[in-house]
């Protein structure tokens, strides 16, 4: 079995958003998802570039690499959010570009629609995923270059109602900031530090760190529902698709998602309403059968 990997990029702006993920050795079942209890009113284009997704019954579908299809964000939340359509994606390795934009800017419906997969759109994300993966720091200018082409090739294709490359721009000096207050508790699973820890490097109260961050989720159409909730629901996430490892030892994945033992991550989900460890590794492995 390959090497384990996690690695997303993430591109956030008030228009859209640019999702670019790549996985080794891991398999995401939204059966198996902890309730979003997040807006997520958006459509999403979603570019298979290696592996496989495969939507579940009673209308299911697979996707495999490379293909493309539109959904609605909702139907990404899985089985704790307001829609009941589940989906597993797989592979090794696995990478997809997903490209979230309001229900307006293109055509969406109440299940998985496939589209054409172009040639220039797929060098467009593959272009994107290169850099963003494979760059070890990606320069601004480059990975703002490639959401362009990226955006600018889906409405050249007919897909976007608008040219959203024109829509790209950097972060405030201030959004580099907190962004740079943030990226290791989000990068490196330090778990639930105090605001006032967190705020304290840059000179912020708890309360103008909370204040700075909500101004920035607001701007950026993402809810705010605390710091505990937002990290707990990540770590759970990524304990699952590490767990679908079989060769992990479930410690080990407890310890690189902040959990103190396994026990405690076994707590955890079964909090949430999942198996322990254990049986929740079996049902992944068995396709949940």
């Amino acid at each position: 079995m390959g090497a384990v990997a996690l690695d997303y990029d993430v591109a956030l702006h008030q228009q859209f958003r640019v999702v670019a993920e790549r996985r080794e050795s891991t398999t995401w079942d939204t059966r198996l998802a902890t309730p979003n209890s997040g807006s997520t009113e958006r459509a999403v284009v979603m570019l298979v570039l290696e592996g496989a997704v495969t939507w579940h019954a009673p209308d299911g579908c697979t996707f495999d690499a490379p293909s493309a299809f539109v959904v609605l964000a909702n139907h990404l939340e899985g089985k704790g959010g307001r829609w009941p359509r589940t989906f597993r994606s797989e592979g090794s390795p696995f990478s997809t570009v997903e490209v979230q934009v309001a229900p307006t800017m293109l055509d969406a419906c109440d299940r998985p629609r496939p589209i054409e997969l172009s040639a220039a759109l797929l060098a467009a994300a593959r272009a994107h995923t290169r850099l963003v993966h494979d760059a070890a720091v990606p320069g601004r200018e480059l990975r703002e270059r490639t959401i362009r082409t990226l955006l600018s090739t889906l409405y050249e294709q007919g897909l976007t109602r608008t040219d959203l490359s024109t829509e790209v721009e950097p972060l405030t000096i201030l959004d580099e900031q907190l962004w740079r207050l943030l990226a290791p508790l989000v990068e490196d699973f330090e778990i639930l530090p105090s605001l006032e820890t967190t705020g304290a490097p840059a000179g912020l109260s708890a309360r103008q760190l909370t204040r700075r961050i909500e101004s920035l989720l607001e701007r950026l159409d993402l809810p705010w529902s605390g710091w505990r909730e937002i990290t707990r629901g990540y770590r759970l996430k990524v304990a699952v698709m590490l767990l679908s490892c079989e060769s992990l030892v479930i410690a080990d994945v407890a310890a690189r998602c902040g959990y103190s033992s396994a026990e405690a991550l076994a707590h955890a989900l079964t909090t949430e309403g999942l198996p322990p460890p254990n049986e929740l590794r079996r049902r992944i492995l068995g396709n949940l059968g």
